[in-house]
């Protein structure tokens, strides 16, 4: 397995070993969504590809899963196969600097059996802190690849089963949200029922963007997640949890479950909610 993270000078001499390589640019805005590709059309690492967290990393046609659905093997097979990806294929993510975008790329990667996949440690800013360049050339098209989706199911709990397991809930979106004093986006305000609270924005360094450091990350994580129970991690709609998944790999800490629908699902599903 690849590592979680890749640092801007450690991703330059990757692309320059002539390995074969996806770059994926997820830069992408909830308030916003056509700021990312904007943003990518203006300058992106060169061959980097632009996937849309809505229409790429997403499946909105999906019913009751949330606001972001995740892909199914179909669809996310034919967009890896597009991207030329093969099973030697080093997929990197990255996107704004906060990694939650490409963190969602690299799980779906993992989810669906592809490991060699890391994400860009700090995101566009620290490439560019680093000397990389950018660049609005479009990418070349490769040859299609031969990447088939295996969904690796020990890595996700679907609502059915997170209602009937005894498993530890981290809940990673801010306290204001989770103590549901106010809820910009989704109905209902609170959390899913004995849920606890971990910021996923406390995973990362906040004077550089990057990652803490592994020990850093033990430190955060080990009074958390020693309770005994299998974990789950879940967010608004399954992508800012990515980034706490990315932490705990970071930290060696694997083995967490992701609820993709999050949030938005429980709520669509009428699930009781707890506050405060």
């Amino acid at each position: 397995m690849t590592q979680a993270l890749i640092c801007a000078t450690d991703l330059l001499a990757l692309i320059n070993s002539g390995h074969p390589l996806l770059l994926a640019d997820c830069r992408f805005d909830l308030m916003k969504p056509s700021s990312g590709q904007e943003a990518w059309l203006q300058g992106h690492i060169p061959q980097a590809h632009y996937l849309n967290l809505d229409t790429d990393l997403s499946d909105k046609t999906i019913p009751l899963a949330g606001r972001h659905p995740l892909p199914g093997e179909a669809r996310f097979t034919e967009l890896m196969q597009r991207l030329g990806v093969n099973a030697d294929t080093w997929v990197v993510a990255y996107d704004a600097g906060d990694m939650a975008m490409a963190a969602r790329l690299w799980w779906l990667c993992r989810y669906y059996g592809h490991t060699r996949v890391s994400v860009l440690d700090g995101g566009l800013p620290q490439w560019l802190a680093n000397g990389g360049t950018v660049t609005a050339a479009k990418p070349d098209q490769p040859p299609a690849g031969q990447f088939v989706a295996k969904p690796q199911e020990h890595l996700r709990i679907r609502h059915e089963e997170l209602i009937a397991t005894n498993t530890l809930l981290v809940d990673s979106r801010d306290g204001a949200r989770f103590r549901g004093e106010l809820e910009p986006i989704d109905p209902v305000a609170g959390h899913i029922p004995g849920a606890v609270n971990a910021f996923w924005k406390a995973c990362l360094n906040e004077s550089t963007g990057c990652m803490k450091s592994p020990v850093e990350l033990a430190e955060h994580w080990t009074p958390i997640l020693d309770q005994g129970k299998p974990v789950t991690v879940y967010c608004g709609s399954g992508v800012t949890a990515c980034v706490n998944l990315l932490g705990m790999a970071h930290a060696g800490l694997d083995g967490a479950r992701l609820f993709a629908g999050s949030w938005s699902e429980w709520c669509q599903r009428g699930g009781e909610v707890e506050t405060g």
